[in-house]
């Protein structure tokens, strides 16, 4: 459920790509239909939004200075 709502948040608030956004509320699915696959599929979703999240701060800051 936090991985749907997560996806749902970033498609409505555009404050991260959309397509992450998308690829959570799939993987929200896949998880509650597939079971463990699934929950892999969420922890590459982490990784992937961590990376983002870090990505965006780097080339923000950057631009500070």
């Amino acid at each position: 459920m936090f991985l749907a709502a997560t996806g749902i948040a970033i498609i409505t608030g555009h404050m991260l790509p959309v397509w992450l956004g998308w690829a959570g509320v799939v993987l929200a699915v896949v998880a509650l239909v597939i079971g463990f696959f699934g929950m892999l599929g969420i922890g590459l979703w982490v990784l992937v939004a961590s990376i983002v999240i870090l990505r965006r701060a780097d080339r923000t800051a950057a631009t500070t200075h």
